[in-house]
């Protein structure tokens, strides 16, 4: 099981806004600046610079960079 953006960011020291960790109440949402994440719930890939993700449900496929 991958660890989620948000898990690997709290890992490295960092305080990303988040709630429910399920990706349904979008306080995590940030835009996916390069790379591409796959979400945790339904496999979809996302890889479109400037798209929105969810961090607590997103997995990064090698580097990724976001806007937190």
């Amino acid at each position: 099981n991958q660890a989620s953006l948000l898990e690997q960011a709290e890992a490295a020291g960092l305080k990303p806004e988040h709630g429910c960790r399920q990706g349904i109440c979008t306080q995590c949402t940030c835009q996916l600046l390069e790379g591409a994440v796959r979400d945790l719930r339904s496999g979809e890939i996302s890889y479109e610079p400037g798209q929105s993700i969810r961090i607590c449900v997103s997995a990064p496929l090698g580097d990724v960079r976001v806007d937190l």
